[in-house]
């Protein structure tokens, strides 16, 4: 049983545009992995800084410093390679069922992937030339946020803290204080115990 025609442009242009968007979550994930790690050149790694002396010899040759298993980085580049595999599979997926009926149509898939290498391949490449840009707009943008939502929290909690602090100290110096001033207040009483050093 044939596709209708109509049914047929509808389902290739929505996996184009499932593509495009699966693009533009690829994007968010390079701009951040930029964020973090920085731009490689040429694809190439910035270069390993090799060992000076025999101590760095050693410590490089080191089983706890140069055979880590799992480091931060690649757990958190494996992390965001997962999730963006888990979200287009289950894009394609919604795709399929909501417009085909679950039928598996070779074009559709097609269509995503052609939606997705257009966009890598045109706004992708503008997106990774103009990223530190927009890094430094994101960055702008989340100490705006922060300088009007979190910070005001966080200088209130410190000058209230500062406050208690100052508050106790004060008190437990005063009482510090008295106590000293009463022991001193006995003491003169019994004439400082001089009696008891001439006897």
């Amino acid at each position: 049983m044939g596709l209708p025609k109509e049914n047929f442009v509808i389902l290739l242009l929505y996996s184009l545009t499932v593509g495009a968007f699966l693009g533009i979550l690829w994007d968010a994930f390079r701009i951040i992995r930029i964020a973090c790690y920085g731009k490689k050149k040429n694809g190439v790694p910035p270069p390993v800084k090799l060992p000076a002396n025999e101590k760095e010899v050693i410590r490089a040759l080191a089983f706890k410093h140069s055979q880590k298993f799992f480091s931060l980085s690649g757990i958190l580049i494996f992390l965001s390679d997962l999730f963006f595999c888990i979200s287009a599979s289950i894009s394609v997926i919604l795709l399929i069922f909501h417009l085909n009926g679950g039928q598996i149509r070779g074009f559709a898939i097609l269509g995503t992937f052609t939606g997705f290498t257009v966009y890598y391949f045109t706004v992708g490449k503008i997106t990774i030339i103009f990223s530190d840009i927009i890094i430094k707009g994101i960055k702008k943008l989340i100490s705006l946020i922060l300088s009007v939502t979190l910070i005001p929290i966080m200088n209130f909690f410190k000058y209230t803290t500062e406050y208690l602090f100052l508050k106790i100290n004060f008190k437990f110096r005063k009482m510090k204080t008295k106590n000293y001033i009463n022991k001193q207040i006995k003491k003169s009483k019994s004439g400082f115990n001089l009696s008891e050093e001439k006897n």
